[in-house]
């Protein structure tokens, strides 16, 4: 599974779900497009601006081969409206 989700600054939102099955092959793509509400958009602002997220160090990626059953990870890429622009993976 791989999804990823893009938020512009104006609330338009593109959302898309991957799935590969390893044991078929088969994969799908599903894409939706929307726009957060003010409210929303806010809120979202909200949580990206807080020191919660501003303080998360980045995390190193795993050494390849894994010794795990299941692997989860989360990256954002955030980009602020200052003098010098960050980019941060989480």
């Amino acid at each position: 599974m791989g999804n990823c989700m893009i938020v512009f600054p104006d609330g338009r939102l593109h959302l898309e779900l991957r799935r590969q099955e390893f044991f078929d092959g088969k994969a799908t793509l599903v894409s939706f497009e929307g726009k957060l509400s003010t409210q929303e958009l806010t809120s979202l602002r909200s949580i990206l601006d807080g020191e919660a997220v501003r303080s998360l160090q980045t995390v190193p990626s795993p050494r390849v081969p894994m010794v795990a059953d299941d692997w989860e990870s989360f990256r954002a890429e955030i980009q602020r409206a200052t003098k010098n622009a960050e980019r941060r993976h989480l």
